[in-house]
């Protein structure tokens, strides 16, 4: 991913018909997870040695929602405020879907796009963004890794424990308070972009 300035981050604005997209993507649903979550994550597995260490620092990643078959990305809403939700395209050149990795021990990481950093806030998966060069300790960022016997991971909050990032199928955002580690709504396959 390169590198942009400040001045050059300029989220997408939020998609205003879902039914639209839903019929522009409906063919590729069912594949993509495959895809993403199967491949990929055995292609990941055969080269870093465990799907863990693809979560490494400075590692950049795409998560690809099992159940949307689309990548997590950042969008800008009408407001101007920023949001989540898993209709990206998994592709390089998705720049707003591509996560960089700070790995804080025991499978905990932080996850942020451009400094901003993906939370779980009052039972809802957000954004926060922080200041280039601040120091930065905000427990709603920090997300544990739950590994699922089929090679997907669900980000689990550690200051909100059983509440997870979530995507619906039609790449909406699920409640994280709705939202567990064994719910097929909170896996992700692992797309490694670059490995740091």
């Amino acid at each position: 991913m390169s590198r942009l300035t400040k001045d050059q981050v300029n989220y997408p604005p939020e998609e205003v018909d879902p039914l639209v997209m839903l019929s522009n993507i409906q063919h590729q649903i069912g594949h993509a997870v495959e895809d993403a979550a199967g491949d990929v994550t055995a292609k990941n597995k055969l080269k870093s040695g465990s799907l863990f260490s693809t979560f490494e620092t400075g590692n950049q990643i795409m998560l690809v929602s099992r159940t949307s078959g689309r990548a997590l990305r950042i969008l800008r809403t009408k407001a101007d405020k920023r949001k989540v939700d898993g209709r990206g395209a998994v592709t390089r050149q998705e720049w707003n879907a591509v996560w960089t990795v700070i790995n804080e021990g025991h499978n905990q990481v932080r996850l942020h796009n451009h400094n901003n950093f993906l939370a779980i806030v009052n039972g809802e998966a957000t954004v926060i963004t922080v200041p280039e060069g601040s120091e930065h300790n905000r427990l709603e960022t920090k997300l544990q890794l739950v590994l699922d016997p089929e090679s997907f991971v669900a980000l689990e909050s550690i200051q909100e424990p059983e509440k997870c990032v979530g995507v619906e199928d039609n790449g909406s955002m699920k409640a994280a308070e709705n939202c567990t580690s064994s719910d097929n709504h909170a896996m992700f396959g692992i797309h490694l972009i670059e490995k740091a």
